[in-house]
């Protein structure tokens, strides 16, 4: 896409968002709500969720502690994990679309990429408002966090890849 855009003389820029322990922090209760509303299988998210709530121990140096439950994230490397991501991520990935439908959205496993190419001025406003809006929906909406050391601006000149990297909150 980069090439392309940039053969053709218009500007490209991708912002590429990691999220921070996206598989240990995710709220059990936002992957129900979001397999109910994209038809998720209830019988396997059930199962899948008895097994990441399974009581288990900490060891450490042969020292064991009591039993454990826990209510928050998934097991990355189950078997369904990354389809509940997926099924988790995939309203965002919806609403980019219909609110920026020039921005290309790509979810993969826990990293989102939104990039545009087109005049550099309008990559610059378009992917800046669009990652904002991603960021916001991620922290204040799923309560997962975007990590700002590992999450990175590539474009196609150095001017786009600041403003868009000032504009970003």
């Amino acid at each position: 896409r980069a090439e392309l855009a940039t053969g053709d003389g218009r500007g490209y820029a991708a912002v590429l968002l990691d999220l921070i322990k996206a598989f240990e922090m995710i709220p059990h209760e936002h992957i129900v709500e979001a397999a109910k509303r994209h038809g998720y299988n209830l019988w396997i998210l059930r199962l899948s969720l008895q097994a990441y709530r399974a009581p288990r121990t900490v060891m450490v140096d042969g020292a064991c502690s009591s039993l454990k439950q826990a209510t928050l994230g998934i097991t990355a490397g189950s078997g369904f994990a990354t389809e509940e991501l997926a099924c988790l991520l995939l309203d965002i990935c919806d609403d980019v679309q219909k609110s920026y439908p020039t921005v290309d959205v790509t979810e993969y496993v826990d990293d989102l990429t939104l990039a545009h190419s087109g005049p550099e001025w309008f990559n610059v406003d378009i992917l800046a408002s669009a990652t904002n809006h991603v960021i916001d929906a991620l922290q204040n909406g799923l309560d997962l966090q975007v990590s700002g050391t590992k999450s990175v601006v590539v474009a196609s000149s150095d001017a786009q890849a600041e403003g868009i990297e000032e504009r970003i909150d």
